[in-house]
């Protein structure tokens, strides 16, 4: 997996979806196009629309699973109240997604792609 940070802004989500399309050009190329639709759209909805003082930033990591998949996972250390219709675009994009919000704030990963 290769990580990075990026700081709750307006900007991350496109900065996200270049570092992540440039990932899978590497490892996974047929899925390039959709890891950067993926890692702009996780983004996106790490970042609350009022995101909280102290430039606590978002994890992002992209790689291959051991299955041969391409991972995109993003780490919010704050909660996010998005969800409902604004996942439904991820349905049609992964083989498998996840996303939780807690204690330790908000934790989304989806996968790409068959095992190879």
């Amino acid at each position: 997996m290769f990580p990075t940070s990026l700081p709750p802004t307006a900007d991350s989500p496109a900065l996200a979806a270049a570092w992540a399309r440039s990932i899978a050009q590497a490892e996974f190329p047929k899925f390039a196009d959709a890891a950067e639709d993926l890692a702009r759209d996780l983004v996106s909805q790490a970042i609350p629309a009022q995101p909280p003082p102290g430039g606590h930033h978002v994890q992002l990591q992209v790689g291959l699973t051991d299955e041969g998949r391409l991972r995109v996972e993003v780490h919010a250390p704050f909660a996010t109240s998005r969800g409902g219709a604004e996942w439904a675009s991820l349905y049609s994009l992964t083989k498998s997604f996840e996303t939780t919000n807690g204690a330790d704030g908000h934790h989304a990963w989806a996968e790409l792609g068959e095992a190879v």
